[in-house]
């Protein structure tokens, strides 16, 4: 599977946590951990041509109309879902046990009896109604097993975040809301008071600056946008990942809780990249840059991370794929990278984030992270990943349905086209005519010179009843 596994001493520096930070050697760890995956990559691309039946010189009429194809040109080219059928009915058989699932949490001990039916409780609610799109996403997760070899999920919780909103105030609302506003806002001396009593409205929280020049706008026109500060509850975090475009692991992973490294890829907005700098601390100086910078992609960057390396055009299904499509205009590439590291000096373990664009090249006056923290009290990558099989050496070297199903599939298309063709030559057979005529066509209803020396030969031709003689 890989091209190169280096083997790595217990003195690498890549084993302790330093505050030297090296950007390059984060970017290029990243690299080569994408280029070891190659391979899985492009298995990944054949599997799916395979399910979505696509192949090299497919035309919409479903007939070989290139010069050199075989039998003939304008022969038949159908299609076999067979592969995506099989995927389909594991993916609609595995939904109706999730729907109908029992979940209970069994007591370890008689202390934990009334724990035991809350948390029963609560994994209910989870799966009805907690997690936002479970099923979409348990379905999802349910193709990608089958087709790609693996199921992997993001699986979090997300915090209670203070986000900002704009909100219209109108002067004759506010007053009727709060009457006491009124004799506030007639004092421009009274700002501060004006902002304190607007933030005990329950859930407020204004921006100071912002909001005494609204003030000032709400008693010149008597509406105003303020600013306000709301807390988000928070609550499951939920989502299918693609194995061969969202997650990276190192390719001799086999447990991959035991891995030292992976890489989270998300594509996203510049409107969603600076609600992160609002919400996660993420550095705003680095997301101007990024934005300004590095905002869009190309297809194969889009659909890969190999596009995003600059390895330029490459091939895929016997299809070549060019960098030079754009595909997402407005989509930035953030990657998350999760490592585990050791203390040098308590040999106590930790695992860390490093937040970074891969586009972007470290330059002098530039930040090149959004964020880099300790996840304090965390000892678990946030993914569960399930392997279609376990007989393999590593995880990206699971059997998949498409490699189980591909030769029958192909035999079905075989057969059928052959059926095709016999049908088309029965219906439409070859004639012979006099020498001289041109016998270029070959195929259903074509036109053959006759013996060398044979003389007026009168022939019909079925597919269009016409007399040539």
């Amino acid at each position: 599977m890989a091209s190169r596994i280096q083997k790595r001493g217990s003195d690498d520096p890549d084993v302790y946590f330093s505050d030297d930070f090296d950007y390059n050697e984060l970017k290029e760890s990243y690299q080569q951990n994408v280029d070891d995956l190659r391979d899985y990559f492009e298995h990944c691309s054949r599997s799916r041509d395979i399910r979505n039946c696509k192949w090299a010189g497919k035309s919409d009429d479903l007939k070989k109309n290139q010069e050199d194809a075989f039998p003939h040109e304008g022969a038949s080219d159908t299609e076999v879902w067979l592969v995506d059928g099989k995927i389909n009915n594991n993916k609609a058989i595995r939904l109706n046990a999730l729907a109908k699932s029992q979940i209970r949490a069994y007591p370890r001990e008689a202390s934990d009896v009334q724990r035991s039916a809350e948390v029963s409780v609560f994994l209910r609610w989870l799966r009805d109604s907690g997690i936002a799109n479970f099923t979409r996403e348990m379905e999802l997760a349910s193709s990608y097993g089958d087709e790609k070899g693996l199921m992997i999920t993001y699986a979090d919780w997300k915090p209670a975040r203070k986000r900002t909103y704009k909100k219209l105030f109108d002067l004759d609302e506010l007053v009727e809301t709060l009457p006491e506003l009124a004799e506030i806002l007639a004092d421009e001396e009274r700002n501060d008071e004006a902002i304190e009593l607007l933030n005990s409205v329950d859930g407020w929280e204004l921006s100071d600056a912002r909001v005494k020049a609204a003030l000032r706008q709400l008693r010149k026109s008597g509406v105003a946008e303020i600013p306000v500060a709301i807390w988000d509850k928070g609550g499951a975090d939920v989502r299918t990942l693609a194995p061969d475009s969202d997650v990276i692991f190192p390719v001799y992973t086999m447990n991959y809780q035991d891995a030292p490294e992976c890489y989270f890829r998300s594509l996203m907005s510049k409107v969603e990249l600076m609600a992160m700098v609002e919400s996660d601390d993420w550095d705003r100086e680095w997301a101007d840059y990024v934005i300004e910078n590095h905002t869009g992609m190309t297809e194969s960057q889009f659909n890969s991370p190999v596009g995003v390396l600059g390895y330029g055009s490459f091939t895929r299904g016997g299809r070549t794929g060019v960098t030079t499509s754009i595909n997402a205009r407005d989509a930035i590439e953030i990657v998350y990278k999760f490592e585990r590291r050791i203390d040098k000096v308590d040999g106590s373990e930790g695992m860390y984030l490093t937040v970074f664009c891969p586009e972007l090249a470290e330059q002098a006056g530039v930040p090149t992270i959004a964020k880099r923290v300790l996840l304090s009290g965390r000892t678990k990558y946030p993914f569960v990943v399930t392997q279609m099989s376990y007989d393999a050496r590593t995880m990206y070297e699971s059997n998949t349905i498409v490699d189980r199903l591909k030769a029958a599939q192909k035999t079905q298309k075989v057969l059928r086209d052959s059926y095709i063709d016999e049908s088309s030559w029965s219906i439409s057979p070859t004639m012979w005519v006099a020498p001289g005529v041109d016998a270029s066509q070959v195929g259903p209803g074509a036109i053959m010179s006759g013996p060398v020396g044979r003389k007026n030969t009168l022939t019909v031709h079925l597919s269009s009843n016409q007399i040539y003689s």
